[in-house]
This record gives C-alpha cells, sequence and structure tokens, in this order.
C-alpha cells in the first residue's frame, strides 16, 4: 500500500475543501535577456551568478552601454515564473504585486494573461515598472542587474486586500524581503496564511538575499510560520552556517517540516516530513542559460502535487522541467513540457 506523506495530506485536505487557489506574491518584473561576454560582465561590474540591485540611475547608465546589444524581452519575476509554469500545467493562479503606468507594466499583464495567471496587483500611476537586465555568459550562467521600480513598494495596502480563506496556497519570493514595506509586514502576513490553513511557500530566492535578510528568514522559521521551504544548496548553508547539507538540513527541521533542496545537475534533496530523499536528474551537459530554472523546478513541483502526483514523482517532473528550462534561452518553459506530466501519472 502507498504511504501517503504529510505534504500530500494537506494538499489532499485542501482538495476537499475546494481550497487549492494559489496565489503568488512577487516582484513585478520585466525580464531583458541579453548574452555578453566575460569581459563586458566584469565592465559592468556585477556578481556573476547573482542579483544586483540597481538604482533608476544605475538603470540608465547601463541601458546606455548595452544600447547596440540585441535584447529580448519577456514578463519575469521569480514568483511570476513559478506562476506561469503552474499554468501551462493547467493550474489557474493569481499574482500580487505592483506595476508602473508605462509599457513595460502593460506587457508585464498581458504576457503573465498567457499562462492563466490573472493580476490581482496595483498598477501605480506615474512609477516605472521594474525590470532586470539578465546576462547570459557564454558558459550559460545568468547575471542579473535589477532595478525594482514600483514592485518593491509592495506592503500592507495591497497585502490586506487578500482573502485568505479561499486560497490553498501563497508562495513568497525572497527577493521581496529587500523591499522595506514588505518585509515590515511578511510575519503578519505568514500569521495570517497559518491561521488560515493556507500553505504559506516561500523561496529563498538568492544567496545574497539570504545574507541580506537572514533575520527575516530566521523569525519566520523560528515562529514555525513556514510550510514549505525551497532553496539550493548554497543557500542552505547560508541560511545555517553550516557547510554541510545533511548537518544543515537537520537544523532547519527542527523548525521546518517540508524542505525542496535543489542541487543543479545532481538533481535535488526532498526533506519531506517524515521522508529523506534524493532525487537526480539527467545533467545538462552545457547550458544555455539558467535563469529561472529554480522558479520552473518549483512550479513543475507544486503542479506535480496537484495534479495527484507523490513528493518523489513530482520532484522528477521538475528536474526534467528545469533541465528543459536550462537548455533553452529565456526563463520559462514552453507549452510542450505540459505532456511531460503523462510520463509520471
Amino acid at each position: 500500500m502507498k504511504r501517503i506523506t504529510q505534504l500530500e495530506k494537506r494538499i489532499q485536505e485542501l482538495k476537499i475543501k475546494n481550497r487549492l487557489k494559489v496565489v503568488g506574491i512577487g516582484n513585478a518584473i520585466v525580464d531583458c535577456l541579453v548574452r555578453v561576454s566575460e569581459d563586458l560582465l566584469d565592465e559592468l561590474g556585477l556578481h556573476k551568478g547573482a542579483m544586483t540591485l540597481i538604482s533608476n540611475e544605475e538603470v540608465f547608465e547601463l541601458e546606455n552601454i548595452i544600447k547596440d546589444l540585441k535584447v529580448a524581452r519577456a514578463s519575469g519575476g521569480s514568483v511570476a515564473n513559478t506562476l506561469a509554469t503552474l499554468g501551462i500545467f493547467g493550474v489557474h493562479s493569481q499574482f500580487l504585486g505592483k506595476v508602473g503606468d508605462d509599457e513595460f507594466g502593460n506587457f508585464f499583464i498581458r504576457d503573465l494573461a498567457q499562462y492563466r495567471v490573472d493580476f490581482i496587483g496595483k498598477i501605480q500611476i506615474n512609477s516605472k515598472t521594474g525590470r532586470s537586465y539578465v546576462f547570459i555568459t557564454p558558459d550559460g550562467q545568468r547575471s542579473m542587474a535589477t532595478f525594482l521600480g514600483v514592485s518593491k513598494e509592495v506592503g500592507l495596502g495591497e497585502l490586506s486586500s487578500l482573502n485568505l480563506a479561499n486560497l490553498g496556497m501563497v508562495l513568497v519570493e525572497g527577493y521581496l524581503f529587500d523591499s522595506p514595506s514588505f518585509k515590515a509586514s511578511v510575519i503578519d502576513l505568514a500569521k495570517k496564511i497559518k491561521d488560515s490553513d493556507a500553505l504559506f511557500i516561500l523561496s529563498t530566492s538568492d544567496i545574497f538575499v539570504v545574507k541580506r535578510h537572514i533575520d527575516i528568514f530566521k523569525e519566520l522559521f523560528s515562529k514555525n510560520l513556514v510550510d514549505v521551504l525551497f532553496a539550493n544548496n548554497e543557500e542552505v548553508f547560508s541560511l545555517t552556517g553550516v557547510n554541510d547539507i545533511d548537518k544543515s538540513v537537520t537544523l532547519l527541521k527542527e523548525q521546518l517540516d517540508h524542505i525542496i533542496v535543489t542541487c543543479g545537475e545532481n538533481g535535488c534533496l526532498l526533506y519531506v516530513a517524515e521522508e529523506n530523499l534524493e532525487v537526480p536528474t539527467q545533467a545538462i551537459e552545457i547550458p544555455e542559460d539558467t535563469t529561472g530554472a529554480g522558479d520552473s523546478f518549483m512550479g513543475s513541483f507544486l503542479a506535480g502535487l496537484i495534479q495527484g502526483l507523490s513528493p518523489t514523482k513530482a520532484a522528477q517532473l521538475a528536474n526534467k522541467v528545469a533541465g528543459y528550462v536550462i537548455s533553452q534561452i529565456g526563463a520559462r518553459p514552453s507549452a510542450q513540457i505540459k505532456k511531460l506530466l503523462e510520463e509520471f501519472q
């Protein structure tokens, strides 16, 4: 007889109550994808493989430097990418964030709608939509220079509009902790989510986010407010200060029931309540672009659970989708991945 994990039970309970509605809260960002050399990346002064926040003045200077390069545009943002992946697998969702009344904001809303994602945030008059310049070096690594624009102003006003009574999952990206207004509101939000019996699902997003905001991560964990944590192995080490995955997760499991750790070409590790599982993947020899791999992994894993897969099969699906994403340019998988679900059902 198949053993049902605690995470599967929570999903099943939400299904029975007709409460599998998903909302993602994140930075509304338009991704601008640019192929660059290692030398140009050095000239731009960016941390390779990480996200660097830039000001309004800096984004103007950067756009001037790259004005002669080819730039491909796509709506982005970590949680938005995750919701788009859910949409490809047939899961309708909503996005809460802020955009400006400009061409980037209009583009962001229109693009999300193609993925069954409704924008329930705010269009701020006389404000600029956030955008992230994603610089792709020949080895496929992506380094981001992100101008948050009005997206960083998500706070109590927007969060109070959420009707938690009908929600099953609330997804939050760690990048939002760079917004002082959101960071000041997230503990109260997490408490309300817990009281509503919805799942609070958190992504660490980036190792530098963890380092900048270790205080808020630790507070959320110590108060047992996070139901599912998604992080890569380096981010896990940064959360605990211990450079050993087993010891790090043992420490985190004192305060977290469900931890999903992505390990790049080595697949992922599942620490789902009572089970510890290693789920390997097929390594991609030379990745085209690693942008959004973690976001698509998260979306595919959650879609798998919602569609009735076990955590192990959901992780196998997520590994495969992440492999597809890094084999192309851009942060989101194509609609063709939908057929992969059939392999695991």
